[in-house]
């Protein structure tokens, strides 16, 4: 919120739990897998009608203008 009160932009946090299959976690004769939590932060710009990701600690993605 601004210093009028007046909601500038709203965050949503999530996340899930995804398979992640590497040849380095298999016995060398099959491809091993571990679960991998992953994170998205979701910000909307409500004057701008815009919105940008944030997927864990990569870089933001943001739509186009």
């Amino acid at each position: 919120m601004n210093r009028n009160g007046v909601l500038r932009e709203l965050t949503f946090k999530s996340w899930w739990v995804e398979d992640n299959e590497q040849p380095n976690y298999g016995n060398g004769v099959s491809t091993g897998g571990c679960l991998r939590k992953r994170y998205v932060t979701i910000t909307f710009a409500i004057y701008t009608q815009s919105f940008s990701l944030h997927l864990d600690n990569e870089e933001s993605v943001r739509d186009p203008p």
